[in-house]
């Protein structure tokens, strides 16, 4: 497994978004830029066990922050900016212009950060055949990795306004149905053909076959504070499609309309939403998460790195003070 994950860079006085780019040129190359000049990305190397990835992270938040603060800046893990993504810039580099000029509404008022997980696949095809079972997941996992409930400086009524944004841009919901890899390759060779995308690059579906990589992608974490947190969410998502890959559906499949709504009520709500699957119409987000992982959690070797997670399930709590989340939001409180 593997994390991208991406950091929002602030001018540590005014907190307003600045260039994150002293800290990308000075990191490694694995610290690139994203959509926004103000966001700089992890790509992290390739890890089979969670100590092994947790201490990655740790190591390259501590560098971020001690180059962060010799410049003047902060550096938040947070999956939007608290304070309405004031002097947001898009970064220097030709596909991230063209995409601001082809989607100028949502590169302007779609600045957010997030974390994406790769899982390892033995194919293409099977990447494509599990993206098919991890579409009813999706809500679950949204809830777990919500961690934007604050824009301007004001709790908004949810835990993950950047969910609730993303369809500013097309292709950002729950992926088709693919069958497998000829399924995949048909929809982007249609597509691509059609004008509506350049390649897969342009689909940025919640979970994503990918090509390049042979991986599952997870893509519908907000970007997190805490590494620990996003190990965690690692280590669960390679639990779910490993599962998947070698049991079949954890859940029944459902409507794209649907899920959708269900994603809605996930970034609202957390896991205190409630289901709209058949299977688990009327139910707590949190309860159906603690029923579906908790059976293929026994034995495993995460299971008791993953337990908070179940225990947060279990519980609901309000959003957080503005004061609170801006101070739980810096790396430097993490590192």
């Amino acid at each position: 497994m593997g994390i991208e994950e991406e950091f929002l860079v602030v001018d540590a006085a005014s907190g307003r978004c600045v260039s994150a780019q002293p800290l990308i040129e000075g990191g490694g190359d694995d610290l690139v830029s994203e959509l926004n000049d103000c966001c700089v990305e992890w790509n992290s190397p390739i890890f089979t066990e969670a100590a092994a990835m947790l201490g990655a992270a740790v190591s390259v938040r501590r560098d971020l922050v001690r180059r962060a603060e010799a410049s003047d800046r902060r550096v938040l893990g947070v999956g939007m900016h608290p304070n309405d993504d004031v002097g947001a810039t898009i970064a220097p580099d030709d596909r991230h212009e063209r995409l601001a000029r082809r989607y100028p509404w949502a590169s302007v008022n779609n600045v957010v950060y997030g974390m994406h997980v790769h899982v390892g696949m033995p194919s293409l095809d099977e990447a494509a055949r599990v993206s098919d079972l991890m579409r009813p997941l999706i809500p679950l996992l949204v809830a777990a990795g919500a961690n934007s409930p604050i824009r301007g400086l004001e709790p908004v009524g949810a835990v993950s306004t950047r969910l609730l944004l993303s369809p500013l841009f097309p292709r950002t919901g729950p992926p088709p149905r693919f069958g497998g890899q000829a399924g995949l390759d048909d929809y982007i060779q249609r597509m691509a053909a059609l004008g509506v995308i350049r390649d897969y690059r342009d689909c940025w579906w919640l979970v994503r076959p990918h090509p390049k990589f042979g991986t599952l992608e997870f893509r519908m974490f907000d970007a997190q504070s805490d590494p620990v947190q996003s190990v965690r969410l690692a280590c669960l998502v390679r639990l779910l499609a490993e599962t998947s890959r070698r049991n079949g559906a954890l859940m029944p499949d459902a409507e794209d309309d649907v899920i959708i709504e269900e994603i809605v009520t996930a970034a609202r709500d957390g896991f205190a939403g409630t289901m709209f699957n058949g299977a688990h119409n009327g139910r707590r987000i949190g309860d159906v998460l603690i029923d579906v992982v908790g059976p293929v959690l026994d034995g495993h070797p995460d299971a008791e790195f993953l337990q908070p997670l179940l225990a947060e399930a279990a519980r609901f709590e309000a959003t957080r003070s503005v004061e609170d989340f801006l101070r739980q939001a810096d790396l430097a409180a993490h590192v």
